[in-house]
């Protein structure tokens, strides 16, 4: 235990050692932990030998070499738990480093991937903002393109009115001048007929002296004077009753003050044929007076002793009877139904006329054009009942429409409309009233030459919108008017539903005529169209789309239009299971 407690204790360096020991030179440092000095004081106990077999130390020198060694070994095991734990530091190091190094590669792929994750986010809030830019910029655009298009048609359409009111006004003009021309004429006709009626009355007055010597003589030629006076009295009624009947027509005329504007240029060269007429008749009463004067005179000139009588000229006022300038003259007066169906065929026939490509509207389904499908004879069987319903009720005007989209109203009505054409007598009008989505110009093959807004708003007339069937290779009439349209209105409902629409409507039927008006209107249940037309059509047409219109769908149409609207059928369109080879005989 003594001896322990010597090699326990501390011996500093270079101090020398107390009397009776010995101080071995201790080289472990002092700034070793109490820790480390308590293992190393462990491992030094491990190896002292036991006191009972290690031999006891003679001399101070052993004693120092054997410390020496111990401590010599205590070094060792120290450098190489240093080393190990230098090592462990190292590799604990090395993980430390290791792992700080992922976590911080790991922040960077973050950092990475969140700038990433932001500059994508910039990246696609620039290219909204740039579409959204753009967005702005095209509709300003369109805004404004659709400003100045505005301001175009403002400005055509008040240059049109201006025109207009300069053509009215040079028309004007010009009626006034040819009335005063008129009046003038009939000043200086009537001036010269009193004249010509003071000179008769002088020449009847020498002629009665001249027959009172020779009353004998001239008992003959008084006879026929006074039938020659009788039938100027008679034609002179005549012209008087012409007259009362001329007066009378002139007022119906001016009742129809705006069809007589129209009709000027025929009422023109109609009055123009009806004085030449009347001249004629008047030289042809002139060479007979003439002729009676010569024999009469050639008469009396037998006997020397009579003196020669003045002619006797035809009184001036059947000379001078001219027809009314506001009415169309003719030698025989025709009635006003005749007169007002000349002029429908006036305004029918000025129509523009369009040509139909019969292998297109086979491509569009119109199949009454070629009738190579039997099916077109269902066609024909509708086109019998509808002028049969029509007939029996006086109707005219036929409104079609569906309840849905894509059931085949368009389809329909072009068919229904071609196969009405070859009824000879039956004037027809197809007018595409859907101005939501126009589409018959587009099945017809055919360019519309005004829109359906400007026609119903009375910016143009009837006859410079509607298109007449021309000559066409699949034999249908000449009686079917088309009025195309492919012009988009947005406020559709109010035009159609406008007064003026309705002016327009009364207008197109007493200038056209037609038998069949046929409208195609939009779906029935998509806008107010149908029910804002409601006033101005007899009947409705429902077509039917087999698998898209729903019995409920049909219910809700028949009570929007209401009991009082007549449902003259239902179309079914497109119906499963149809043979079409049934239909053919």
């Amino acid at each position: 235990m003594e001896e322990r407690r010597k090699f326990s204790r501390k011996n500093r360096k270079g101090v020398p050692a107390s009397e009776g020991s010995v101080r071995p030179v201790n080289s472990i440092p002092e700034d070793i932990p109490a820790e480390e000095l308590a293992r190393q004081t462990k491992a030094q106990q491990a190896l002292a030998p036991d006191n009972g077999s290690h031999p006891n130390v003679e001399d101070a020198g052993q004693a120092l070499e054997l410390r020496q060694q111990k401590i010599a070994k205590l070094r060792q095991l120290q450098a190489a738990k240093r080393r190990a734990e230098q090592q462990k530091l190292a590799k604990e190091q090395a993980q430390e480093r290791a792992r700080r190094q992922q976590l911080e590669e790991a922040a960077q792929a973050r950092v990475l991937a969140e700038e990433k994750r932001r500059q994508e986010q910039e990246r696609k809030a620039l290219e909204d903002h740039r579409r959204e830019e753009a967005a702005q910029r095209k509709a300003e655009q369109e805004r404004q393109r659709l400003r100045e298009e505005a301001a175009a048609e403002r400005r055509r359409l008040e240059e049109e009115r201006q025109k207009e009111l300069l053509a009215e006004q040079q028309r004007a003009e010009e009626e006034r001048l040819r009335r005063e021309a008129e009046e003038e004429a009939r000043k200086k006709a009537e001036a010269a007929a009193l004249e010509e009626q003071r000179k008769a009355e002088e020449a009847l007055r020498k002629a009665e002296e001249a027959r009172r010597a020779e009353e004998a003589a001239i008992e003959e030629s008084r006879r026929k004077a006074e039938e020659m006076r009788l039938q100027q009295e008679k034609a002179q009624k005549e012209a008087l009753e012409a007259q009362q009947r001329a007066e009378e027509a002139r007022k119906k005329a001016e009742e129809q003050a705006h069809l007589a504007e129209q009709q000027a240029a025929k009422a023109e060269a109609a009055r123009q044929q009806a004085v030449q007429e009347l001249q004629r008749v008047q030289a042809q009463q002139e060479q007979l007076l003439r002729e009676e004067e010569e024999r009469l005179l050639a008469e009396l000139s037998q006997s020397d002793d009579l003196p020669l009588l003045d002619p006797v000229p035809l009184p001036a006022e059947v000379l001078t009877v001219d027809p009314p300038a506001d009415m169309p003259v003719q030698m025989d007066v025709q009635s006003l139904s005749d007169f007002e169906e000349g002029m429908h065929s006036d305004y029918w026939g000025a129509l523009s006329e369009i040509s139909l490509n019969s292998e297109l509207l086979n491509r569009n389904r119109i199949i009454t054009a070629k009738r190579e499908n039997a099916a077109h004879t269902v066609f024909d069987v509708l086109r019998t009942r509808l002028l049969q319903a029509l007939s029996d009720n006086g109707w005219r005007r036929v409104a079609i429409t569906s309840a849905g989209q894509n059931c085949g109203k368009t389809f329909t009505a072009a068919n229904l409309a071609i196969s009405l054409s070859r009824q000879s007598n039956c004037r027809t009008i197809l007018m595409d009233c859907d101005m939501r989505r126009p589409s018959l110009h587009r099945m017809l093959g055919a360019e519309p030459t005004h829109s359906l807004g400007d026609m119903l708003r009375g910016e143009i007339a009837p006859e410079d919108y509607f298109q007449r069937l021309g000559e066409n290779s699949f034999g249908a009439g000449a009686q079917l008017a088309f009025g195309l349209n492919d012009i988009v209105e947005p406020y559709a409902s109010e035009l159609l539903q406008d007064r003026q629409t309705q002016s327009v409507l009364q207008e197109i039927q007493t200038k056209l005529a037609p038998d069949v008006f046929l409208f195609d209107l939009p779906p029935a249940l998509y806008f107010d169209d149908v029910m804002a037309f409601r006033p101005y059509f007899d009947g409705v047409l429902l077509v039917v789309g087999g698998g898209v219109t729903s019995p409920k769908e049909i219910k809700e149409v028949e009570r929007r239009l209401g009991a009082e609207t007549p449902l003259l059928g239902m179309v079914l369109n497109m119906a499963e299971g149809t043979n079409i080879e049934r239909f053919r005989y």
